[in-house]
């Protein structure tokens, strides 16, 4: 009986594994399509994004952001689990991740 709920769970982790690769390489979600959307914000010379240039991004480019369920109503709460550690900005490499993660879990 142990062998058996080993199996399964290695099959399904081995099914969410896939389905994560599916999703990273095509379609709103992929590293492509999220990095675009990276440069509707507006910059700063590091390559970071501060609160509110993210905020007034996503406000201004509603429907591109829309494709993975970000919106204005809960951009700040994106940022806020994005910035866990509180600087005020973020990279794009931050944002890729919160975006995989947040896109993969709904």
């Amino acid at each position: 009986q142990g062998m058996f709920i080993n199996s399964f769970m290695e099959a399904a982790l081995m099914d969410q594994q896939q389905l994560s690769r599916r999703l990273l390489s095509r379609g709103p979600t992929s590293v492509q399509e999220l990095t675009k959307l990276f440069v509707c914000f507006e910059v700063d010379p590091k390559g970071t994004v501060a609160k509110n240039d993210f905020i007034s991004g996503i406000t201004e480019n509603q429907e591109k952001f829309a494709l993975f369920g970000l919106r204005p109503s809960n951009a700040e709460a994106f940022f806020r689990h994005t910035d866990f550690i509180d600087k005020g900005y973020i990279s794009e490499e931050q944002f890729l991740m919160t975006a995989f993660t947040v896109t993969v879990s709904s």
